[in-house]
């Protein structure tokens, strides 16, 4: 039976919980977007990392990501322009990349969000404060946050959590924040501007690497 590992992280958003949930192999779980997918491709690197102290067995590290949207496509992009880091809320971590690519996990993880999402604007064209409209082949610049937990002793097997050393994660990214629904009628209201995207992307898997003895801080909000 798979066991669940719950950790609360109390320095996300309000009402996020982090589940932890341990997998042989298995696919990266979904965000319920639907929709007509644009031609954004999404690129991402690891800037910082903070480790955060949790209880006797685990702690949590902290990911800074840098995440580079690129329109791929021959037509306008519309993106949500975020005020805010974008907080990751599914993921899956592995030893490697082909680890990744073969579904053979660690572990994988996804955020319960409790927040009730605000109506999109209903305006007649992307307001330039909250949109951005990327050319062929321009690129939308945005920062990343996503939270590991990670036990202390390599060798003790605990549910959700990965072990110090090397590995490599792949992650959903959604930088829309407002109802599935909206997208979908934004999209056909602009369409004579450019494609707007809404969906969540899963990026290309990327490397990081946990201390076997990182400093640990009182966290209470991240940086």
């Amino acid at each position: 039976m798979r066991s669940t590992f719950l950790v609360v992280i109390g320095m996300l958003s309000l009402g996020s919980t982090l589940m932890c949930n341990d997998h042989n192999s298995g696919s990266l779980l979904s965000i319920t977007h639907p929709g007509t997918a644009s031609d954004v491709k999404l690129t991402v690197s690891v800037q910082g990392m903070r480790y955060c102290k949790g209880d006797n067995d685990v702690y949590t590290a902290h990911l800074r990501l840098a995440l580079r949207y690129i329109n791929a496509g021959s037509d306008k992009a519309i993106l949500y322009k975020s005020k805010q880091p974008i907080e990751i809320v599914v993921g899956a971590i592995a030893d490697n990349a082909k680890d990744i690519e073969e579904e053979h996990y660690e572990t994988t993880l996804q955020y319960d969000q409790f927040i009730e999402p605000p109506r999109a604007p209903d305006s007649e064209r992307p307001n330039a404060s909250e949109f951005t409209i990327l050319d062929p082949g321009s690129t939308h610049d945005l920062p990343g946050l996503v939270a590991v937990a990670v036990r202390f002793k390599p060798t003790s097997a605990i549910a959700g959590t990965i072990p110090p050393g090397d590995h490599a994660m792949t992650v959903e990214v959604v930088d829309w924040p407002f109802p599935p629904d909206d997208g979908r009628r934004l999209r056909i209201k602009w369409a004579n501007i450019g494609t707007l995207h809404y969906e969540a992307i899963e990026t290309p898997a990327f490397q990081f690497s946990i201390p076997t003895a990182p400093k640990l801080e009182e966290c209470s909000d991240p940086k």
